[in-house]
């Protein structure tokens, strides 16, 4: 496999903390039974994971926490073993406080890599004058 085989469309994250990982085999025999049968980037709860990275073994099932802190997200690394993260090239050891992430950060878990994004605001228009 290859990083871009781990690359997903898009989830959506509508909470303040988000796990992020691998689904269990369970899940994943679930999942299929139900007609999914690519359960990567799936923002629902997935096991002990709330978003799917998929079916890969460089990826935790609880790989790391994305929460809200005062006035930014952090990423913060759940699993002290195998696969590392890293944000924009920096490494995140596992027990920090975490990383700040911003619009555009690249977050690498394991072999699957993403964008995290946040939502733009809406432009003010200017009324006819």
């Amino acid at each position: 496999m290859t990083p871009s085989d781990h690359l997903f469309d898009h989830s959506h994250m509508v909470r303040e903390r988000m796990v992020l990982g691998r689904a269990s085999a369970r899940w994943r025999r679930l999942l299929e039974a139900s007609g999914v049968h690519s359960a990567a980037g799936i923002g629902m709860c997935v096991g002990a994971a709330h978003c799917n990275l998929g079916d890969d073994e460089t990826i935790a099932h609880q790989h790391a926490l994305i929460s809200w802190r005062e006035d930014c997200f952090v990423l913060q690394r759940l699993h002290a073993t195998g696969y590392g993260v890293s944000v924009d090239g920096a490494d995140v050891e596992p027990g920090e406080h975490g990383c700040r992430l911003r619009s555009g950060s690249l977050v690498q878990m394991g072999h699957a890599c993403f964008m995290f994004l946040l939502p733009q605001r809406p432009q003010a228009t200017a009324g006819p004058q």
